[in-house]
């Protein structure tokens, strides 16, 4: 993933994109930050084709604001607005891979509490991001209140152990518990019933026949600032980024998560860790072998990585080869998404990022 350069001023932030080889910025993601309003991000702002520039003010960074100390309801406001925020991701057609969770490149208005996130719109083969990882460091870094009872911590950690992948429907339902005062504060994004993750919102009719709705930050008694107040753009190309007043981190670690398959048949966990991964009962030839079913072929298709996509081609099977039921023609490729149903002959996957 692209790094990134946390320039401070005071209030002011600054965050340079700075994009690494085999990367290039996806055009039809920046025109979704610039045909809309999206709550709790900072929006991009392409400077060449090599850099995206952010900038907010009156923030401060997340890590900072953690140890300030807080009481319960300001913590879960934290933790409800991080789960609107992988729900917009989702919503809008966007990659969750894409979504920067680090504890220092998020930033909070700390008058009105409101969580700016920063969505790198970049098409690439590596991902920066765990969301488990970041709600644990959420957690641990957190410097509560000498009142706060705080056994909701050990909670919460329960209910990510169960998960196998990240349903912010479950994380939601269990902040409406535990702190039900959130939601009269943070209205919420609507993104199905079981928190399903797909890059396309048209699944969600699919799926779940119900309506999306994108909502809005409101509620009596909060002051959330709209993104056009607590977000502005940098205008001068020309300044000095780099004037001593500022305070400079540099995030350079990139860390790659592999795509997965869950086998239906017995839950299996199988990770895509090549840019072509064969599928088939051949053990000889394929990656991962499937010798139990006499439906599936010897090389009976790829699962493919490449320019931050993920496609499956159909080597010609015998039994064919679908995704959500469609198709695959023979010696042709197809786009997958997060939460596809590919099948093999009659062998079922399930297809994870």
């Amino acid at each position: 993933m692209a790094k990134l350069k946390v320039i401070k001023k005071g209030t002011q932030v600054i965050v340079e994109s700075k994009l690494t080889r085999g990367e290039e910025i996806n055009d039809r993601e920046i025109a979704v930050f610039y045909s809309k309003l999206l709550r709790g991000f900072m929006r991009p702002e392409v400077k060449n084709k090599r850099k995206i520039i952010y900038t907010a003010i009156e923030v401060m960074d997340l890590k900072d604001y953690l140890k300030t100390g807080l009481n319960k309801e300001d913590f879960f406001l934290v933790l409800a607005q991080l789960v609107e925020a992988v729900k917009r991701v989702n919503y809008n057609s966007l990659y969750i891979k894409n979504l920067v969770l680090d504890l220092r490149c998020v930033f909070i208005n700390k008058t009105t509490k409101e969580l700016f996130f920063i969505y790198q719109p970049l098409i690439s083969r590596a991902s920066a991001n765990d969301i488990f990882a970041f709600i644990s460091d959420l957690l641990y870094s957190t410097v509560f209140l000498l009142e706060v009872d705080t056994s909701f911590v050990s909670e919460i950690i329960a209910i990510l152990k169960g998960m196998n992948t990240f349903i912010s429907d479950e994380l939601e339902a269990y902040i409406s518990k535990a702190c039900p005062s959130v939601y009269s504060i943070l209205p919420r994004q609507r993104a199905g019933k079981s928190g399903f993750i797909t890059n396309d919102p048209l699944e969600y009719e699919k799926h779940y026949n119900r309506k999306s709705s994108e909502d809005r930050y409101g509620g009596e008694g909060t002051a959330l600032l709209d993104e056009e107040e607590g977000t502005t753009l940098l205008e001068e190309e020309g300044t000095s980024l780099l004037s001593e007043d500022y305070g400079t981190v540099l995030l350079a670690e990139e860390v790659m998560v592999y795509p997965y398959l869950i086998r239906i048949k017995n839950e299996e966990k199988i990770v895509i860790d090549k840019e072509s991964f064969k599928i088939g009962k051949d053990r000889n030839i394929v990656d991962y072998c499937i010798e139990d079913n006499n439906a599936v072929s010897r090389n009976h298709a790829h699962i493919l990585i490449r320019n931050g996509g993920y496609f499956i081609y159909d080597n010609n099977s015998t039994n064919k080869t679908y995704i959500d039921e469609e198709i695959v023609p023979a010696y042709s490729e197809v786009e997958i998404h997060p939460g596809s149903r590919l099948r093999l002959g009659n062998e079922e996957f399930d297809f994870f990022i």
